[in-house]
């Protein structure tokens, strides 16, 4: 009751905003409810609201929820990913939204007609703001602004096949985590750790030597990095990566790439451009 009036109070002083479907920009426009179209999972979303209620409930007894051929627990963390996921595609999709939760920066949000018991939701009123909190204030933190007409929005479980040739500095958003360009993917894959989502897997062979002095000197490489959920699939997809029909210059990335090899980048050191598969 106190956290109530105590969001009330802040509310009123404007330093909190209840979300709300009936209430003004921004808490209208940040509701579930509202008009705020996205497309995720292949299919394209009128509003949030539409997907939360796509997530059915195989059995509530058991808490499963089933989404995409999948069964997922209720409360495990891999559903709270597939919920995050559906979140920041909205946010990097949807301009209306996206500027909307920007403009609340430094204030609290709370939605006081949200659902607090999980076992009656698919999405609690606690899980909602610490989503959009988490969305805007790791944006709001960032150094750099991002460009979005020079930024390509990959998903794990949501690929349109195709290859993209793209300059070697152009932004790469994996379920969210953003990359300014091929160097900040290579430092991500030297710095990550058994926990990192995604997580990536490289092939990479030196560029030919001839000589002594090459062998000595030559530091440019052909890199190949693989996109995965987690460090296990990761060890798995690595050995298949391993049997991969190699192109020129120690290239992957061709047409017999399989669809469960996707999203890999190729890149050779020194060039102006890199090679997507999605």
């Amino acid at each position: 009751m106190f956290r109530k009036l105590y969001l009330k109070w802040l509310a009123w002083r404007g330093k909190a905003i209840d979300i709300r479907s009936k209430k003004t920009y921004p808490a209208g426009v940040l509701s579930n409810l509202y008009s705020n179209e996205f497309r995720f999972g292949n299919i394209k979303w009128d509003r949030m609201e539409s997907f939360l209620h796509s997530l059915k409930q195989e059995d509530t007894n058991k808490q499963q929820i089933w989404w995409n051929g999948q069964t997922l627990d209720r409360h495990s963390e891999e559903y709270q990913d597939l919920i995050r996921q559906a979140y920041q595609a909205m946010f990097e999709q949807n301009e209306r939204f996206r500027a909307a939760l920007m403009s609340t920066r430094g204030k609290t949000l709370f939605h006081s007609r949200g659902e607090r018991n999980p076992y009656k939701t698919p999405l609690t009123a606690h899980e909602f703001c610490t989503i959009l909190t988490e969305l805007r204030d790791k944006y709001d933190n960032r150094t750099k602004i991002i460009d979005y007409k020079r930024h390509i929005y990959v998903y794990l479980d949501n690929l349109q096949m195709g290859f993209r040739q793209l300059p070697s500095d152009y932004t790469i958003s994996v379920n969210g985590v953003v990359f300014e360009g091929i160097n900040d993917i290579k430092e991500y894959w030297a710095r990550q750790t058994d926990t990192s989502h995604p997580y990536i897997v490289e092939r990479s062979k030196r560029f030919p030597c001839f000589d002594s002095s090459d062998y000595a000197y030559e530091n440019r490489y052909f890199w190949n990095f693989l996109f995965c959920h987690s460090k296990k699939e990761a060890e798995r997809k690595e050995l298949i990566m391993a049997q991969l029909r190699q192109g020129d210059n120690f290239c992957l990335v061709n047409e017999d790439l399989p669809a469960d090899m996707r999203p890999m980048l190729y890149y050779e050191d020194g060039r102006s451009s890199m090679k997507l598969a999605l």
